[in-house]
């Protein structure tokens, strides 16, 4: 991986700061071990891997997709969450931003990443904006979260969704806690985040 310092000390982020990033959200991983010791949290698995945006006359070159799918299926908890994320320099060009789009449509993107064949995103997959979060790096990991107040996001009778996250090389650690208009938390786990290790695929 690329030194990072570099972030610290010029302020500005550039491509090859993107790639680093995206390094380490690209991967198979899953709370197992977390979920061993902590009945509150239950076994979640993120498989994600890089696209290669295509048909796209205005694509930038500091700019990285990823395929990201998030699934339960537990006795008690099940879903399954498929997004895009696209890794690029925020606009002030001091953090890095991760944004999240859905997709236009959702069912015939399961199990994309165990797939054969090209990996390729087209315009029209995408669907709308979600939420964005912001990192900076911190030494030895990325951090950052959703900006002040959160993202709009409808969900059990939420209103907005915040999310806090730190990445590094052994572990992604990402707490979504999502808020109703009156500011109660509805869902989402209260006593920290998801962590997250590398798996095999």
């Amino acid at each position: 991986m690329r030194n990072q310092t570099s972030i610290v000390a010029s302020g500005d982020v550039t491509g090859a700061d993107v790639i680093a990033l995206s390094e380490l959200l690209i991967g198979c991983f899953d709370s197992s071990e977390q979920a061993a010791a902590d009945p509150d949290f239950a076994l979640v698995r993120y498989e994600n891997c890089a696209l290669d945006l295509v048909n796209c006359t205005t694509a930038d070159a500091d700019t990285r997709y990823i395929y990201a799918e998030q699934t339960a299926n537990t006795p008690t908890v099940q879903f399954a969450r498929r997004r895009i994320m696209q890794v690029r320099p925020a606009a002030n060009d001091r953090q890095l931003e991760v944004a999240f789009y859905t997709l236009a449509d959702e069912s015939r993107w399961a199990s994309f990443c165990s797939r054969d064949g090209a990996r390729s995103l087209m315009p029209e997959d995408l669907g709308p904006y979600e939420c964005s979060l912001f990192f900076q790096w911190l030494g030895d990991r990325f951090a950052g979260g959703t900006p002040a107040g959160g993202c709009a996001h409808q969900y059990r009778g939420a209103a907005r969704l915040t999310i806090a996250a730190e990445l590094s090389t052994t572990e992604l650690n990402v707490w979504e806690r999502w808020y109703d208009a009156s500011g109660r938390q509805v869902a989402g786990p209260v006593s920290g985040p998801y962590r997250y290790k590398p798996v095999k695929s």
